[in-house]
């Protein structure tokens, strides 16, 4: 289970795959209930971490056994693939939220104690006997705005985000995630020293601070509607992405939509849309998802399509 990381890719998709308890997100966030709530992709993924403009025209391949997808630039070339993660891979991080719920409190009195735009490295020795370096987390603090004027222009120019959705929705808050700043090839020994510096002290578990880079991993940006009536919302996330990323989420129920030119992926049961947009030899994948606080019926996909295309127009 010790496996060497070989690229800061490796190292990016694994980071993007771990679900970490998001005690920085303000009360009536954390407490909402979402319907059609969809599985992280936090490369989550872990993430996260899909997307167009004018300037390029991006194209969605079949589906490959309904595994996962890939994206295609107006030459054929292929820009992007997402891939549903096998039984195997998936394994390791269903083990990693399985040990780490039993250690929640303990992670969360944690992540208390950092400081805006920090981050610790946790470690469980449990974990770290079962599935090795992969239950090394990162717990975050993410830098909070409320404005897009606060996401920095690099990171920004290719879409068009604003505070304000339609007339319909207020941005009411968003975060800002960086890597952390560390040698990849490290991480193992940096894994197995906590461990032990935990079996000597007789520990369940070892926190060492840790420091942020400065390349963005993430953005999220949640809008809440303007009619005090309406609980419903919308979030954002947007995420640079290279050649190709694992997910846990099943891609099947997907259908790919074409709307003036673009490709869009969407969910009617996670109520969510992806597209790619490619800048140069930038991408990003964007996520766009209707929120609420209670169950509601499922918004219908032209809405969710109307956002997508206004920010890329």
């Amino acid at each position: 289970m010790k496996k060497k990381i070989k690229s800061f890719e490796e190292f990016e998709n694994r980071f993007k795959n771990q679900t970490l308890p998001e005690v920085h997100y303000k009360e009536h966030l954390a407490s909402k209930v979402i319907e059609h709530k969809k599985v992280p992709i936090f490369l989550r993924a872990s993430f996260i971490s899909i997307f167009l403009t004018l300037f390029i025209t991006v194209s969605i391949a079949t589906a490959m056994q309904f595994t996962g997808w890939k994206f295609f630039d107006s030459k054929g070339k292929q820009v992007f693939e997402m891939t549903t993660m096998s039984k195997e891979e998936a394994e390791p991080h269903w083990q990693y939220d399985w040990i780490n719920k039993k250690y929640s409190v303990a992670m969360k009195n944690s992540e208390s104690t950092i400081l805006e735009g920090d981050f610790k490295y946790f470690l469980t020795v449990e974990g770290y006997e079962k599935i090795g370096m992969t239950a090394l987390a990162m717990l975050m603090n993410a830098n909070k705005i409320n404005s897009v004027a606060q996401i920095p222009n690099d990171f920004k120019k290719s879409l068009f985000l604003k505070d304000n959705l339609q007339n319909k929705y207020d941005l009411t808050e968003g975060e800002i995630s960086y890597y952390p700043q560390h040698d990849v090839d490290g991480l193992p020994a940096l894994a197995e020293e906590m461990y032990v510096e935990a079996r000597n002290s007789d520990a369940k578990y070892i926190e060492k601070d840790g420091v942020l880079s400065s390349k963005i991993s993430t953005v999220e940006l949640w809008y809440g509607s303007k009619n005090k009536n309406n609980d419903q919302g919308v979030e954002i996330r947007i995420s640079p992405v290279n050649e190709e990323m694992l997910t846990s989420e099943n891609l099947e129920g997907y259908t790919l939509i074409t709307e003036d030119g673009i490709d869009f992926l969407y969910s009617e049961e996670s109520q969510n849309v992806y597209f790619i947009k490619k800048d140069n030899n930038n991408k990003l994948l964007v996520s766009i998802t209707f929120t609420f606080f209670t169950v509601r019926t499922p918004i219908k996909k032209e809405e969710l399509l109307t956002i997508a295309k206004d920010l890329l127009n």
